[in-house]
């Protein structure tokens, strides 16, 4: 963001619908441009030398080498409103109430909204911040008050909605149950978050509402006409993330395994993080208890299957020994460890003298 001088920012000119205006020939008019590309852009006067359909060929002024073709979207009226003083005006932040914080996320009905207020209330910005948290007003403080009284009406009747939404939903009673989701939650659910929200609404008949909250979780709300369905549609939406941390050799046995464990035990979703050191897995309570003690047999089968192929391999890499006219008996004749005469001994284990 770049500071200006004072006295040199202007405010928006009255005009309702640029699309209507006809511009002539010769017609001194602002042009949306910057001088150079380093520069931000700004409204530079110039003049129309030319036009064809929506196209304009316009001479700036005080430049003899700089003209220039535009469309009609980047002309507008000469500005005559006076430049504004910065002591007139006066910042302030309206924090949105937690219930409407979900509608704020509905960029294009919610900014139709505020920048209805601007122009009704005379300020010079009506409009959310990064987070959409907040509402930005910034104007004369006469004017301040205005858009603060719209602003209220506007996110109270936004909250009376949401609320006759839930609770009189076909005109019958109705349930309600909350559950919130945590932010990492939510966003490794991805494009699995439709599919999931659907599939819950169909095998309950409930309707399922999401509200942001202020910490960047989640609340859905869930809605239905019966407690029995509700209160197990709750159960299935109280999603948790839990990671589990292998060793590269446990990761590339159990990853062939990883799908069919998830459709056994029931988990949301199951899957290698990008650095190939753990799975994480997104899912009920009891379902990451099940798929992690699948997980855990699995490992275990896997460490006695790897046991038993050591054994096996070194058995394998035994070297027999040849003893010239020694060997060694054991079992129930003789002692054992004492030498005898006999036959050759190819065993390199054992010999019993018969």
């Amino acid at each position: 963001m770049d500071s200006v001088q004072n006295g040199v920012v202007r405010p928006r000119p009255r005009i309702t619908d640029k699309s209507r205006i006809e511009y002539q020939i010769d017609e001194f008019v602002e042009v949306f441009t910057r001088n150079q590309k380093w520069e931000a852009e700004g409204w530079w006067k110039a003049v129309i030398k030319n036009k064809k359909a929506s196209f304009f060929y316009v001479a700036y002024e005080n430049s003899d080498k700089y003209d220039e073709i535009v469309e009609k979207n980047r002309l507008r009226p000469i500005n005559t409103r006076e430049p504004l003083n910065a002591k007139d005006y006066t910042q302030v932040q309206i924090p949105v109430p937690l219930e409407v914080l979900g509608w704020a996320q509905n960029i294009e009905e919610s900014d139709e909204k505020l920048d209805g207020i601007r122009l009704k209330s005379n300020n010079l910005i009506v409009s959310f911040d990064t987070d959409r948290k907040h509402v930005i007003v910034l104007g004369k403080e006469k004017n301040i008050e205005t858009a603060k009284l719209l602003i209220d009406i506007v996110l109270s009747h936004q909250a009376e909605v949401l609320q006759h939404d839930l609770m009189s939903r076909e005109g019958i009673e109705s349930f309600t149950e909350s559950v919130v989701i945590e932010s990492i939650v939510w966003s490794y659910l991805k494009g699995l978050k439709n599919k999931y929200f659907e599939g819950i609404k169909e095998k309950y008949n409930v309707e399922l509402d999401v509200v942001a909250l202020e910490d960047d979780n989640l609340k859905v709300i869930i809605t239905g006409d019966k407690l029995k369905a509700v209160k197990s549609a709750k159960k299935e939406m109280d999603l948790k993330l839990t990671e589990i941390i292998l060793t590269e050799r446990q990761l590339n046995y159990i990853k062939t395994k990883v799908i069919d464990l998830q459709q056994k035990s029931k988990v949301v979703a199951a899957f290698k993080d990008e650095e190939g050191t753990k799975i994480i897995v997104i899912g009920t309570e009891d379902a990451l208890k099940n798929f992690k003690l699948a997980v855990e047999t699995w490992l275990g089968l896997e460490s006695n299957l790897s046991e038993l192929a050591s054994e096996n391999k070194e058995r394998s890499e035994v070297t027999p020994t040849y003893t010239e006219n020694y060997g060694y008996y054991g079992g129930n004749r003789g002692s054992r460890g004492r030498p005898y005469r006999g036959k050759k001994n190819f065993s390199g284990i054992r010999y019993v003298r018969r």
